[in-house]
């Protein structure tokens, strides 16, 4: 707390007996350290009393970052989850070559498709259909 060198200390000591004097100087130097010990005794008091309320403070927000934790935790398996079944093949006979019936040279691999769906052989069509614009390649 205070950066007391040896000489110091003592210059303080001498300077006390003067003022005091050596009769009285035992009596203050006693009465000093009582104050000193009340002080202390009033610092722990405050200090427990802070602690537990901030111990009422915290817990909550430790019960809170508890279940955040937890929530984030099922979140990261549910996005596993999802990516595994994203990569999962789309269709069950792509994942095993060489099971199609008709073979792998017969048949059209786009007649698997549904009729209703649409095939688009452009990519300047998926641009005209939700408002956008694209630009010709220009070839030199």
């Amino acid at each position: 707390m205070f950066d007391f060198n040896s000489w110091e200390f003592l210059a303080l000591g001498v300077a006390a007996i003067l003022i005091f004097g050596p009769e009285r100087l035992p009596g203050i130097i006693r009465k000093a350290g009582e104050y000193y010990a009340q002080l202390q005794s009033v610092a722990a008091s405050f200090r427990r009393e802070l602690e537990a309320e901030a111990s009422e403070i915290t817990e909550p927000l430790r019960e809170a970052a508890a279940e955040i934790s937890q929530v984030g935790q099922q979140i990261a398996a549910t996005g596993k989850d999802v990516a595994e079944q994203a990569v999962a093949p789309a269709n069950p006979t792509d994942a095993t070559e060489g099971d199609d019936p008709a073979g792998p040279d017969e048949g059209d691999r786009d007649s698997h498709q549904d009729p209703g769906a649409t095939t688009q052989s452009h990519p300047e069509s998926t641009a005209d259909q939700v408002g956008g614009t694209t630009e010709p390649e220009v070839t030199s």
